[in-house]
């Protein structure tokens, strides 16, 4: 017998308005999250659950109203389960940071560089289009290890200097797909007691927790003092499906009503399911 399709939600007309239905406890936390690295302490905040709960969705939401409000500069990025480039969990960031500084540079707001911002921008060469920052001419690298230490420590002070101005917030969603060079990267980042006050935010898949070099990495290496915060997204509680039904349904009518129930109860509360109607 094949699987019971749920009933059909009729597109809403704002899809702002069906953006985020429920989740008050998770906001709160991430606002306390971001208050305390506004306050000047780093914080992590590792949101999880399984696929489809809304986890990105949740995270988007908050931090499009940060930026909305002009409350912090977000740098957002993603990891991608096929792709093979150097550092994936945080090169979008890279990306991210770079149009950042470049619109700084543009408007001749320009953000005070560490000293061994080339080896930085050796690592990331997007880096590189940014007028003030210069790298010397190629030569041969006698130590990697200790280029790689002076580019870990010239993110650390580069984000240290972009947090003194406004409060900044490094989002990396899927994070599942990472690798365990970034692992490292993000390790350095997160060390007290010379870790920028940022709030660094991740979402993944708890299915996939186990297999994931970057969270094993993570895990394994985690520094001592470095504040760290879990959130759990799972299922929408009962009347949270519903009201994300209605939302969706764009209409609050009696057989709105009997239709967002139904499609509620088959869901099982995920909001993916609600969403796509499968």
């Amino acid at each position: 017998m094949g699987a019971r399709a749920l009933p059909s939600l009729a597109p809403v007309a704002d899809a702002a308005a069906a953006r985020l239905v429920g989740r008050e406890p998770h906001r709160r936390a991430l606002r306390s999250a971001f208050e305390a690295s506004r306050a000047g302490r780093p914080v992590t905040v590792r949101v999880w659950g399984p696929s489809g709960a809304g986890k990105s969705s949740l995270v988007q939401s908050f931090l499009d109203d940060l930026t909305a409000r002009g409350e912090a500069v977000v740098l957002r990025g993603r990891a991608y389960e096929r792709e093979s480039v150097p550092y994936k969990a945080v090169d979008s960031w890279m990306d991210a940071l770079s149009r950042h500084l470049l619109l700084r540079s543009y408007r001749g707001d320009r953000l005070e560089l560490p000293k061994d911002v080339s080896a930085l921008a050796r690592l990331f060469p997007v880096l590189q289009r940014v007028p003030d920052i210069e790298v010397e001419p190629a030569q041969t690298v006698v130590d990697p290890h200790r280029t790689r230490r002076q580019a870990f420590a010239a993110l650390c002070h580069l984000l240290a200097s972009l947090a003194r101005g406004q409060p900044a917030v490094l989002y990396l969603d899927d994070a599942q797909w990472g690798d365990a060079d970034s692992a490292a990267l993000l390790v350095d980042l997160v060390r007290p007691p010379n870790a920028p006050p940022v709030l660094l935010v991740m979402t993944y898949r708890d299915a996939e927790a186990r297999t994931s070099p970057f969270l094993n990495e993570l895990g394994a290496r985690w520094p001592d003092g470095a504040e760290a915060l879990e959130v759990r997204v799972g299922p929408l509680e009962p009347d949270e499906a519903r009201r994300l039904a209605l939302a969706l349904l764009g209409s609050d009518g009696d057989a709105a009503r009997a239709t967002a129930a139904s499609a509620a109860r088959e869901s099982g509360g995920s909001p993916f399911l609600l969403r796509t109607g499968r």
